[in-house]
């Protein structure tokens, strides 16, 4: 099934290439817009009827639905089928200057030139482009041939619509790179039209990106099953000293490099279930906020990590994430003073210098902390006034500027205005501000704010026994697309952590929101002109939706990088022709 000259090879290969070639990076308005249009037409030009759904900054969602002819006369539901995929992609700063990431044909043409230099070569991406098995290009693997293999099989499926036991419905949305926005608000759109059109859905299909796990690994996969990730954060204060002083503080970029050592590539971070270990976390970020230079220790820094679990919940990981920050906030004690011991030896002094001791807080210990002090309205007044004033501030200023002027700044500065880690970060200072006014916060001792930021995706533990999943391991067992692993968790993050919810996850989210400064649910009492400045995630809504998933798409290597390429045989021909079938017996068997 992995032939060029099978049903779907072409057409998929062509469609994908009209998308790498549109810039759709996240987020861009204009540029995820194009990208949308041109599926739109894709679709229009292949019979259906496509149409949108906005987000409230203007960037569209498409869908379109083939409707079945074949049901039961008595049906008083429509069995439903959702294919979803995303139309963004990642940036392309690590492709550098003269080299047009959007151009599959040119990135192949200046690979095979490079590799005709040295035929014998080990560079393994230069050997994949002489082989002419693959297509280069950013969005190529991640995932324009993914959302490519859907429009061909919607193709397909509307061609036979009159034997069709049922619908099917593509979605694709915009923001997945980013905060899943698309996806947040097609869970919404996708409740309405279950009810206004009777349907009932038994399935989502992805078709994100499946990669090696490990060097020299050719297996193909599916998932049944989705990974989660938070973001985990530390809001590091040190005590600021001259550097003539060195003894005299204690550097914030020191605790936060043991930080660093505690959390990244830490193997005990490693979530396990089902017999599926996650990969350990990340340094997502890492810097100081000493804004210029002078003889000062920076008295604040910030840590940014990565933790993907399979089961544990955000407690789980609040309690381990606190206690490796007591335990880096304790090693930088203790290297100070171990230090000065050094030193004041060397020195022929035998005067000894204190422990500078500090605290590790939570987002939410803190935030209680100061509520009992001064309540909790004035407390969230006070901090909208302060965070938020600044964040309007730095708009109103980036606003005076071109778009390229604003896109300069946000790159090679560190601005807010558009980033929802960097106003979470505002929140973050205004309580530590304030805390410290109020006497709760001893600004003169070190500490560690541990809180989380978006985005936030949920893990999905799947059910093998679920009707999509039957006939996925139906389909796979029969032999016919090679050697294909069925396995429980998707291991790099996607939309489908937002078309159902754990019961475990459910039950601990509001642990999750008291640490999460800028989560504000739809019901909760902000300012109208802000709300759009917060983070939710509509776990109400997703847990309404309630649908088995599974990932069922191309297979490549390096997505994010700049040696982005899908392998051509499987992503253009066996995936689809995979994804068909499965639709073809998940309707078979409901009915």
């Amino acid at each position: 099934m992995t032939e060029k000259n099978g049903r779907y090879y072409d057409a998929v290969k062509a469609l994908t290439a009209r998308l790498v070639q549109i810039n759709s990076v996240s987020p861009n308005v204009a540029g995820e817009n194009a990208c949308a249009a041109e599926i739109h037409g894709a679709l229009a030009e292949r019979g259906l009827s496509p149409a949108y759904w906005a987000l409230a900054d203007g960037r569209n969602i498409v869908w379109a639905m083939v409707e079945g002819r074949a049901l039961p006369p008595d049906a008083d539901q429509v069995p439903t089928v959702i294919l979803l995929g995303h139309l963004d992609v990642a940036g392309v700063q690590d492709y550098g200057a003269g080299v047009d990431p959007f151009d599959p044909q040119a990135l192949q043409d200046a690979l095979l030139a490079q590799y005709e230099k040295n035929p014998t070569t080990d560079d393994e991406c230069l050997r994949d482009a002489a082989s002419g098995q693959w297509m280069f290009g950013r969005g190529a693997f991640d995932m324009k041939s993914g959302v490519a293999a859907q429009i061909a099989v919607m193709e397909a499926l509307a061609e036979a619509r009159d034997s069709l036991p049922g619908n099917v419905l593509m979605v694709a949305t915009p923001d997945e790179e980013v905060e899943s926005a698309g996806t947040m608000v097609a869970v919404e759109r996708l409740v309405e039209l279950r009810a206004a059109r009777r349907l009932d859905y038994v399935g989502v299909i992805n078709s994100d990106y499946t990669a090696p796990r490990e060097p020299g690994d050719e297996q193909r996969y599916i998932y049944r099953g989705t990974i989660g990730k938070m973001l985990c954060c530390f809001y590091v204060r040190g005590c600021e000293t001259h550097v003539g002083e060195a003894f005299r503080g204690l550097d914030a970029n020191l605790i936060a490099s043991y930080l660093i050592q505690e959390t990244n590539l830490n193997t005990a971070l490693c979530d396990e279930a089902d017999g599926e270990i996650t990969v350990p976390p990340l340094t997502q970020k890492q810097r100081d906020f000493k804004a210029r230079y002078d003889a000062q220790t920076p008295i604040s820094a910030l840590v940014h990590c990565s933790c993907l679990v399979h089961s544990w919940t955000p407690q789980d990981v609040l309690v381990r994430m606190v206690a490796l920050a007591q335990r880096a906030l304790s090693r930088a004690n203790h290297r100070r003073i171990v230090q000065w011991t050094a030193y004041a030896a060397r020195q022929h002094s035998a005067t000894p210098i204190d422990d500078l001791g500090g605290r590790v807080w939570t987002y939410q210990q803190l935030h209680e902390a100061v509520t009992e002090k001064m309540g909790r309205a004035p407390l969230e007044r006070a901090l909208e006034e302060r965070a938020f004033g600044y964040v309007q501030k730095a708009r109103r200023l980036l606003a005076r500027l071109s778009p390229e002027e604003q896109d300069f700044l946000i790159d090679h500065g560190q601005l807010v205005g558009i980033d929802s880690r960097e106003r979470s970060l505002t929140i973050v200072k205004a309580l530590v501000e304030i805390a410290s006014r109020e006497g709760v916060f001893d600004p003169r001792k070190p500490a560690v704010l541990v809180y989380f930021a978006p985005p936030y995706f949920p893990p999905i533990r799947g059910d093998s026994d679920s009707r999509l999943n039957r006939a996925i391991a139906a389909e796979v067992d029969s032999g016919r697309y090679g050697d294909i692993q069925f396995q429980g968790f998707y291991p790099y993050v996607s939309d489908i952590s937002y078309v159902k919810v754990d019961d475990a996850v459910y039950q601990s989210l509001p642990v999750l929101k008291k640490n999460f400064p800028l989560w504000r649910d739809g019901d909760d009492q902000v300012r109208e002109e802000l709300r759009g400045d917060y983070f939710t995630v509509p776990f109400d809504l997703i847990r309404e939706l309630d649908c088995d998933v599974a990932n069922i798409g191309p297979w490549g290597k390096e997505a994010h990088g700049k040696g982005e390429r899908v392998y051509m045989p499987y992503a253009f021909e066996t995936a689809p022709a995979l994804i068909h079938n499965v639709i073809l017996r998940v309707l078979i068997d409901h009915n």
